[in-house]
């Protein structure tokens, strides 16, 4: 958040529109889940039942619907759920989002314009957080299925979409990570920290997948450990690790024309080819020794 305001001067001047994007949603999915965290806990403490809850006359009838007070309480109740499903399903939403748009940038957005790029990989990466976006949102809303809610009769239906879940994420980043051992390996850019960042991605799944197949088994003790474990890796170093992968080197350069330049780091080009890319604007592009 300090360096917020030079970084905003630094994306105007290069007029980067890949790096303003990514850029504002990292902002905004970091937003997010920080109100989301908020109101969690703000709406668990407000929704604590009153010491006098608990002392009802024990003579009323198993079918008294309860009093005005319980029928509010109850109500309240739905309604926090409801408001803290739609910020997990949007926090969700934008964390997918970045995730896809990063592997399809690189798969083949990189290969062309700033603007053509960009448009591709805005397409692409929101018909797929849009369609685990509906996904969710049906399973919840329609089948009543608490994916993002621990209750006690979750069932065995949330731990199923959380295996599947999990389990097709490991798939892809773990395919992408043999793909330099395949024809297909020079639409990869040949930047380590790229293959860095899906190896830790990959582990991140592969723990989440454990942990949910524990809990699907019954195993509740260990399951819950390794799937919170892998949860908390996850919302809290992601937006970290997609900064330190693809971004800190954009804001530690200086070029007339940043954008291009982020392109040509990213196709792993060697000091020679961007001197002939750059001309007089080349820049040592030596990463810090965070990055290497």
């Amino acid at each position: 958040a300090v360096r917020a305001p030079s970084a905003v001067r630094k994306l105007v001047a290069s007029q980067s529109q890949m790096m303003a994007t990514y850029y504002t949603f990292l902002w905004l999915v970091c937003a997010l889940n920080v109100m989301r965290c908020i109101l969690q806990v703000i709406l668990v403490e407000t929704g604590k039942p009153n010491a006098h809850d608990d002392h009802g006359d024990d003579s009323k009838g198993n079918d008294d619907p309860g009093t005005p007070h319980d029928i509010i309480a109850s109500s309240n109740t739905a309604a926090h759920d409801t408001l803290l499903n739609v910020l997990w399903l949007f926090a969700r939403f934008g964390l997918t989002f970045l995730e896809a748009s990063v592997v399809i940038f690189l798969g083949h957005g990189y290969l062309s314009s700033g603007r053509d790029a960009l448009v591709r990989t805005l397409q692409c990466s929101t018909a797929v957080a849009g369609v685990d976006l509906v996904v969710k949102a049906v399973l919840i809303f329609a089948v009543h299925v608490p994916l993002f809610m621990t209750t006690p009769d979750s069932g065995s239906s949330k731990w199923a979409f959380w295996t599947i879940h999990n389990l097709l994420l490991s798939l892809v980043y773990a395919a992408v990570l043999v793909l330099p051992l395949t024809p297909l390996r020079d639409r990869l850019p040949a930047r380590p920290s790229f293959f860095r960042y899906v190896a830790v991605l990959l582990a991140i799944d592969a723990t989440a997948t454990i942990g949910s197949t524990l809990l699907l088994a019954g195993a509740t003790s260990a399951g819950s450990c390794v799937y919170a474990l892998a949860n908390a890796t996850y919302y809290a170093g992601y937006p970290w690790l997609l900064y330190v992968t693809f971004l800190a080197d954009f804001f530690s350069t200086v070029s007339s024309d940043n954008e291009q330049l982020y392109y040509a780091c990213m196709d792993g080009l060697d000091d020679t080819g961007l001197e002939a890319l750059l001309g007089d604007d080349a820049v040592d592009l030596t990463p810090p020794v965070a990055l290497r």
